[in-house]
């Protein structure tokens, strides 16, 4: 393992750990969790996540996950189809529900509801675990470091070993940022201007859910919608 690689695969995986959704996930995540620990769970997870990706990638399982899931899908094509359109209109129907919800209360001038706590009593370790294979799932088609890692790793034609511990350690790089934002909470958690930044971002989380929910939903329900008519063959 030469120095060059070094450089090259720690370039890259500091690349990659730059990533703003992860790391606003995170934030976004620690108001929420009701004992501290719990946050650490969502590094964890996608550390696990990130790094068994990876060696899949690396060693072609991917492509024959890609391959089964496929064929499954070609099979069950109708199924899959009106099962999408089915989701995808209760998305949109749920979604004019809360938005003329959101409509009366403001004719009313009634408070907004609190998205923020409702989260906190269902946030637990399980759900944290599920977001964070989710999110991280999701971030993987974009991954572009993580990929032209994979591809120098390839090229250099180390024992599998060898690749399996350089993958471990581009995960660990990859969480670090998250990480900092973990200590840092821990450190700061106590004091009182965090306590009033954090009331201050629970209320701006808060607002911001109560009228970006309903937008979200028309966006997926109408995705939804589009695929699965799509699957069924219908022509638009």
């Amino acid at each position: 393992m030469n120095l060059e690689f070094i450089l090259a695969a720690l370039g890259l995986a500091l690349l990659d750990s730059l990533n703003p959704a992860t790391i606003a996930t995170m934030m976004v995540l620690l108001p929420l969790v009701r004992k501290k620990w719990h946050a650490s769970l969502f590094i964890v997870g996608t550390f696990v996540v990130y790094t068994v990706a990876g060696i899949a990638i690396y060693t072609g399982l991917d492509r024959l996950l890609r391959d089964v899931l496929s064929s499954w899908l070609e099979r069950f094509t109708t199924q899959v189809g009106i099962s999408l359109l089915v989701i995808g209109l209760g998305c949109l129907v749920y979604g004019a529900v809360t938005t003329l919800r959101l409509f009366r209360r403001i004719r009313a001038n009634e408070p907004l509801p609190d998205v923020v706590g409702t989260l906190v009593r269902t946030v637990n370790p399980y759900s944290i675990i599920v977001l964070s294979v989710s999110s991280t799932f999701l971030d993987l088609p974009t991954a572009l470091p993580l990929f032209g890692f994979v591809a120098i790793l390839s090229g250099a034609g180390f024992e599998i070993i060898v690749s399996l511990i350089a993958f471990v350690c581009y995960g660990v790089v990859y969480i670090a940022p998250m990480a900092m934002v973990y200590g840092l909470y821990i450190y700061f958690h106590g004091d009182a201007r965090y306590v009033r930044f954090e009331r201050s971002f629970r209320h701006l989380l808060n607002v911001s859910s109560v009228y970006l929910i309903p937008v979200f939903l028309f966006l997926l329900g109408g995705w939804l919608v589009f695929n699965g008519i799509g699957r069924l063959g219908v022509d638009m």
